[in-house]
């Protein structure tokens, strides 16, 4: 299933070999996915370098059952997995609360259980820069002190024994004619459309966290949330840049004052 040697599997390829304890050669790995455009690109990069580094690779899927269509993500995941051979765990939480503390906490608790029960030292997950900065913004905007501005680091460990790692830390966002070539290749067709919502939220998160900064009003972004629901451009504009849009409005801002 691999696809042309693309930039980003050298630039990866490279990192692992200037830094071999990152994913050693033969590690049992557990890469978290969610189907959606950074996990299946990392899925895309390991399982292309897999030659090269020889890793044993399963895959965790978290349905946090906060969507109808869920289920149905779930479900396109597992027959995937499957034709591709690839063993997949994927669990559903029982009693789901609907804060991004609580899932984060969920999805970790159950990631450190599926590596003990698999074997497995290090868990992989497919946050990229832009994670990092958004997360950064947060606590920032939160008053975190500056130890809690180091915001996501590229490896950590998640218990004793096992390592959290985001081998894509140092990447921007995949563009998308990469995961789409790849999803042709391979076969992934994503089971649900985007969740506008979703994404509406995240990007209100990052410029909430500008404006805190800044100080502007509060009517200034919530226009922000009108224009995506209206725009589909402006939404694609963030799906290759979550930050972008937010740099944008706080341009077009200080221009007005």
């Amino acid at each position: 299933m691999a696809i042309s040697w693309s930039a980003y599997h050298l630039r990866l390829h490279q990192r692992l070999l200037r830094e071999p304890l990152l994913l050693p050669p033969g590690a049992q790995l557990l890469l978290a996915v969610s189907g959606g455009q950074d996990s299946m690109a990392l899925t895309a990069l390991m399982l292309d370098l897999q030659r090269l580094h020889h890793w044993q690779l399963q895959l965790w899927h978290g349905n946090h059952c906060w969507r109808q269509e869920s289920e149905q993500q779930a479900a396109a995941l597992a027959a995937w997995a499957k034709s591709k051979n690839l063993k997949i765990q994927i669990d559903s939480w029982a009693n789901p609360l609907h804060t991004e503390a609580a899932a984060r906490e969920w999805r970790y608790s159950c990631l450190e259980q599926q590596a003990k029960t698999e074997g497995c030292q290090i868990v992989l997950t497919a946050h990229t820069a832009n994670d990092r900065s958004e997360t950064l913004l947060l606590h920032l905007a939160r008053g975190s002190h500056r130890r809690g501005l180091g915001s996501l680091m590229a490896q950590r460990q998640l218990c004793p024994g096992i390592q959290l790692v985001r081998p894509l830390l140092n990447f921007s966002r995949i563009p998308q004619g990469f995961v789409k070539h790849w999803q042709s290749q391979s076969g992934w067709i994503p089971a649900t459309q985007i969740n506008v919502l979703a994404v509406i939220e995240s990007v209100m998160r990052c410029y909430q966290c500008w404006s805190n900064c800044i100080q502007v009003p509060h009517k200034e972004w919530l226009q922000l949330q009108k224009d995506l629901a209206l725009n589909k451009k402006t939404m694609e504009n963030y799906l290759i840049s979550p930050l972008k849009l937010c740099r944008q409005m706080i341009q077009k801002y200080n221009a007005k004052s």
